[in-house]
């Protein structure tokens, strides 16, 4: 043993900084996001009141249109991967709030209404309600009014918080009676915000609260925006 290099006491080797944290962007997830999809993430950003407890009700599409709305095919491969997509979207909503500690309730309409959750401030019991949704896949005629029915309910009586209504379509389901229906919401405190994928403005604006309807390429730009924290 080399005594010189006995009598020197060894250099420990400093740690290396921790590196930041990669946005879904730099990561490569997120590619050509549409400045809809951006103003959508701002729009959330805005509603946002650190003085008021937030209210969210998610109001899902089930009608068989959704499952072609991007694919074009309604049994295929990539319409199922469709409704995985919004089940994703639905399952991040507690993280993507979760500084706000919302109250989260989900309805799904079709041919009928159907709360898939009463509102709850759990992020497991929001999870295990979009895994355990079936999507309808069905016409719309007769379950969107009771679907903004049971909407109403579930936000009424929420005096001092922050409501809102997030409402996916493709926007076969929009008519006159609803846009109707949501006015009538909007006068009593909630924020309509519509999401439409594959559906132009113009059938988004009558439903939605002003400036916050949102047409979006496809459901991973929706995925995309809900992956961020607000």
């Amino acid at each position: 043993i080399n005594a010189e290099y006995m009598g020197k006491s060894r250099e420990v080797p400093k740690k290396a900084a921790a590196l930041p944290t990669p946005t879904p962007s730099e990561c490569g997830l997120v590619r050509q996001r549409s400045k809809q999809a951006d103003e959508l993430a701002v729009g959330l950003h805005a509603l946002l009141d650190k003085e008021k407890k937030l209210e969210i009700v998610l109001l899902v599409d089930g009608s068989g249109s959704m499952r072609r709305s991007v694919s074009g095919k309604r049994w295929g491969v990539a319409g199922a991967q469709n409704f995985d997509l919004v089940r994703r979207c639905v399952d991040i909503v507690p993280r993507a709030f979760h500084s706000h500690s919302p109250n989260i309730g989900i309805v799904q309409f079709g041919d009928v209404s159907k709360v898939e959750l009463e509102l709850t401030t759990s992020a497991d019991e929001v999870a295990k309600a979009a895994k355990d949704m079936v999507f309808m896949a069905s016409g719309t005629e007769n379950g969107l009014k009771p679907a903004f029915q049971d909407v109403r309910r579930m936000l009424t009586g929420h005096r001092g918080a922050r409501k809102v209504l997030m409402f996916f379509t493709d926007g076969g389901s929009v008519s006159s009676e609803i846009a109707s229906i949501s006015k009538d919401l909007q006068s009593q405190g909630t924020t309509v915000v519509v999401i439409g994928v594959g559906v132009p403005m113009t059938q988004l604006n009558p439903v939605a609260s002003s400036g916050h309807a949102y047409p979006l390429k496809n459901f991973d730009e929706l995925l995309s925006v809900l992956s961020e924290t607000y």
